[in-house]
């Protein structure tokens, strides 16, 4: 049997669909190579007085998600190499709060932890880091997958950014895609925001303010 050839229609639509993916993914695949020299291990990272570990997700019981376990892990682990001397925690409230109690259980002083409760997003942190921390040069914190646009935002806005990955574990293999095209359009927005149209960042300051009042 002779197989059905595609109608020239149909090969059309498929050369229009792999070039819109193409352009759809470039900002990332830019942003990608652009800051993979700033990913670094923990044992090969220079030295930075801060560590941003970014949120991620909790569970209803009020502890960290295992994505966020692990960001949190990795940020306890440069501590206790010397490579930090603190720790932000950066997300929307409670996740800040969530945060630092699971890095105080796993043996960090209290003391060292700062709370940002004002990085209700990727952008959000960055811009606190800076303008309200006064932030010059820190150690993101966060999965391979994020690195490279926290990276380039943080460093947009002035921070000497660089990163050590958080493990994989193994909620990875199932969630690989979602994440994936989930990062690829917030690189788009990353790029607006960085070189078009910065974002109102009034919401980020009022709620970095109030987490931090007396």
């Amino acid at each position: 049997m002779h197989k059905a050839k595609k109608s020239p229609l149909r090969r059309r639509l498929v050369r229009w669909g792999i070039l819109l993916i193409l352009v759809i993914s470039l900002p990332r695949i830019i942003i990608t190579l652009t800051m993979n020299p700033y990913i670094s291990s923990v044992e090969q990272v220079s030295p930075s007085q801060y560590g941003i570990v970014l949120a991620a997700e909790t569970t209803p019981q009020g502890l960290p998600s295992a994505v966020l376990k692990d960001r949190i892990q990795r940020g306890v682990e440069l501590y206790f190499a010397g490579k930090i001397q603190k720790l932000v925690m950066s997300g929307y409230p409670p996740e800040p709060s969530i945060m630092r109690d699971y890095a105080i259980s796993l043996g960090v002083p209290e003391a060292v932890i700062v709370l940002d409760t004002g990085g209700v997003r990727t952008y959000a942190t960055c811009y606190i880091a800076a303008t309200q921390l006064e932030i010059s040069e820190a150690i993101i914190i966060t999965q391979y997958y994020h690195l490279p646009r926290a990276l380039i935002l943080c460093r947009a806005m002035g921070i000497d950014a660089t990163g050590v990955a958080a493990v994989h574990g193994r909620y990875w293999r199932g969630s690989w895609l979602a994440w994936n095209i989930r990062e690829t359009l917030a690189t788009i927005l990353a790029f607006q925001e960085i070189y078009f149209s910065p974002p109102d960042t009034t919401e980020y300051v009022t709620l970095y303010q109030e987490g931090n009042q007396p």
